[in-house]
């Protein structure tokens, strides 16, 4: 804590005041990564003119750039994301039920399927595993190939 109020020009005292304990103020730091991202999310998907179709392949395209992106922001989500889930429902779950509703609804007005709770569970898994494969190295996984497949597969008329 000592390293963090340092980095960030604060009295150690500050954090502490709202931050008991160190996990506690990871987990509202990957909370606020969260939070942004849905924003973000809100903001391309709402950018997107023309069929609802179009916003779908938009969504998909910002879930595949967010699964390619920063090792660091990922490696401090998985790691928060453990800590966070010890002794039950963890504090992100919420987070994690915004951004699947959000995506839910596009799928439900693009293909107007009954399943579209179930696809966006399913985005966010293939999202959080391949992000996950990228972390562990895995040097012979082609991420972008397989994420690539995947949007081809939910996007295939009739098939998830």
């Amino acid at each position: 804590m000592r390293d963090i109020a340092g980095e960030a020009g604060v009295a150690q005292g500050l954090i502490h005041y709202y931050y008991a304990t160190k996990d506690a103020l990871l987990v509202a730091v990957v909370r606020a990564m969260l939070d942004e991202q849905l924003v973000r999310l809100r903001k391309r998907l709402d950018a997107v003119r023309g069929p609802s179709r179009a916003r779908a392949q938009a969504g998909l395209a910002a879930a595949r750039d967010k699964t390619l992106g920063d090792k660091r922001q990922w490696r401090l989500f998985f790691e928060v994301l453990a800590a966070d889930s010890r002794g039950g429902r963890g504090k992100l779950a919420e987070a994690f039920a915004e951004r699947r509703a959000l995506v839910s609804d596009v799928v439900a007005e693009a293909r107007g399927r009954r399943d579209a709770a179930s696809v966006a569970l399913l985005v966010d898994a293939v999202m959080l595993g391949l992000a996950a494969e990228r972390l562990a190295g895995a040097g012979d996984a082609d991420i972008e190939a397989a994420y690539d497949l995947f949007t081809r597969m939910v996007d295939t008329e009739g098939n998830p």
